[in-house]
């Protein structure tokens, strides 16, 4: 984690989900990595999140996203939970 980040504000992290583990990246507006961590998939860890309140959390949809994506929302970030199967029709949808 980078020293003296205290918000989240403007910044997407994106969640990469495991069973046990999962990784998360963090970008700024400039689209540059501010954080990369690795913490354990559990309440616990996600609590882990916390100092960045207000970033965007973005997750693939997988076993564990309906669980996983509620606990950000709790702590007051915004949730996109994408599959990844429908992005490419998404986006080049009107």
């Amino acid at each position: 984690m980078r020293r003296g980040i205290t918000t989240g504000a403007g910044m997407t992290t994106g969640l990469d989900l495991g069973d046990r583990w999962r990784g998360a990246c963090g970008v700024d507006a400039a689209g540059q990595t501010v954080v990369r961590q690795r913490m354990r998939t559990t309440r616990a860890g996600l609590d882990e999140l916390a100092v960045y309140r207000g970033a965007r959390v973005v997750m693939e949809v997988g076993t564990h996203s309906p669980w996983v994506s509620r606990r950000p929302v709790e702590l007051g970030f915004g949730v996109i939970v994408a599959n990844l199967r429908r992005v490419r029709l998404i986006a080049q949808s009107d």
